[in-house]
């Protein structure tokens, strides 16, 4: 998608993960990639990596000097960021699953967890389950359709 708006020659290595990709980058081996705050965010403060830019749709608190995708003027199948959460069995219980959402809410409304999360270059928000669910659907509609016109498949 970056190749494409910058009108970018550039070849799709596989991973299976950040951590070998970011020891390929490290190494030469390969010249870039996108990784989350979580995996590389201390590598970019330790001035290991150069982060060219930011998927979202704001600024990454800890690096206000680089600018999201969007400013460097990319489009907006940029704005997405990346998301973490409460995932249970299909078959849980509602009384368990009632259970796990109202501990979950109060451990992410913590001062703690928020201060934990920035650390980490992770901007806190919380999502009820039925919003949660609908964001997870709504990107993996969009990241469907987007392999579906570069004609990705796992089959080869």
């Amino acid at each position: 998608m970056v190749a494409e708006e910058a009108k970018l020659e550039m070849t799709h290595v596989a991973y299976r993960g950040e951590t070998p990709m970011l020891q390929d980058m490290l190494g030469g081996s390969i010249h870039g990639g996108f990784h989350s705050m979580a995996a590389a965010g201390e590598m970019m403060r330790a001035g290991r990596v150069r982060a060219l830019a930011s998927s979202g749709v704001a600024r990454v608190p800890s690096m206000p000097q680089v600018p999201t995708l969007k400013e460097a003027g990319f489009s907006d199948r940029f704005a997405f960021s990346g998301f973490s959460g409460l995932l249970a069995p299909a078959r849980t219980p509602p009384a368990v699953l009632e259970r796990l959402v109202s501990a979950f809410r109060v451990a992410a409304a913590k001062p703690e967890t928020h201060q934990r999360l920035l650390a980490i270059d992770t901007i806190p928000s919380y999502q009820d389950p039925a919003a949660f669910k609908a964001q997870i659907e709504k990107n993996l509609r969009e990241w469907t359709e987007i392999a579906a016109r570069l004609n990705l498949s796992i089959d080869g």
